[in-house]
């Protein structure tokens, strides 16, 4: 009876790590494919309908795969270390800063890029479609 529940645990183990690595060769495709577009998003319309059209596509990839998910991975963070843990992790994922003298201003880096789903769908596509707007206003005021 043991011996079945631990190879009923390791089984669900394994299939839990490949469906990871599905997600993941997923989530590749789709960057891929972004940056193929990438040099045509300022010059054709379509390019850039297509490139948005990836982020609902990446967020359905990464959607109840734990491993993608921000809310379980502030959790997982909770768990380990408590409010520090937490504290930690939401650094990890948001803007760093550099220091910098004081002559000059902190230099934020968007390095903490990270494919968690709800930050595809919540921060990054309504960032670049943003980014598109001003672009197109800016370039029909010139």
């Amino acid at each position: 009876a043991d011996d079945d529940k631990l190879n009923r645990q390791v089984a669900e183990e394994r299939r839990d790590k490949l469906l990871d690595d599905v997600a993941d060769v997923g989530r590749q495709v789709v960057a891929n494919e972004a940056r193929r577009l990438a040099p045509l998003l300022m010059r054709y319309p379509a390019a850039r309908r297509r490139f948005l059209a990836l982020f609902p596509r990446l967020a359905k990839i990464l959607d109840g795969r734990e491993s993608f998910s921000l809310a379980a991975q502030e959790a997982r963070a909770r768990r380990r270390a408590g409010q520090r843990g937490v504290d930690a992790f939401r650094r990890m994922v948001t803007s760093w800063s550099a220091p910098l003298p004081e002559s000059k201003a902190n230099a934020l880096e968007d390095y903490a890029h990270r494919e968690y789903r709800e930050l595809v769908l919540d921060y990054y596509l309504p960032r670049w479609k943003k980014f598109f707007d001003d672009a197109t206003k800016k370039k029909g005021s010139k």
